[in-house]
């Protein structure tokens, strides 16, 4: 397996946040990694990241969003945090994604829940860029399709 470079972009022009994982084997219109996180403990409501915690990455390169399993180091479980996002790029090595406000978490338990709504709200694109938050919606409502589908990479997850 190799090693890439994940670069994530903020909505807000942020510098972009990068680190490395390992490319795993990836179905077509995907590209999957691994990593390990490497910050201080993260709370977002009901899904968190702990130092140590190995994430499963999943990238869609065709669709709005972007799908993390975590798995704590003892491996349990620790549940999914997706981004809509806009379709990711791959190349040179590099996976660029781009944060799009809204999040679906999905707790260890199942129980499913949006976060950043808000910033979405205070951003001014529905006013701004209709076309552009109706996909950010449409994204999030695909996300929650393929959740109670457990369609992939949802299925990846016992």
């Amino acid at each position: 397996m190799s090693e890439v470079t994940v670069v994530k972009h903020s909505p807000d022009g942020r510098p972009p946040y990068r680190y490395t994982a390992r490319l795993m084997e990836s179905p077509p219109g995907w590209v999957v990694v691994q990593a390990t996180w490497p910050l201080h403990q993260v709370n977002s409501g009901p899904v968190s990241f702990k130092p140590g915690d190995v994430l499963d990455e999943y990238f869609s390169l065709e669709r709005y969003y972007n799908a993390f399993a975590i798995h704590r180091a003892d491996g349990t479980f620790g549940g999914w945090y997706c981004n809509v996002t806009c379709p990711t790029r791959f190349e040179d090595g590099e996976i660029h994604w781009y944060d799009l406000y809204l999040d679906v978490l999905v707790a260890p338990d199942g129980s499913v829940h949006i976060a950043d709504e808000d910033e979405l709200a205070a951003s001014g694109l529905e006013r701004d860029n209709p076309e552009l938050h109706a996909t950010i919606i449409r994204a999030k409502d695909e996300l929650l399709r393929m959740i109670a589908e457990r369609s992939y990479p949802f299925s990846t997850i016992d």
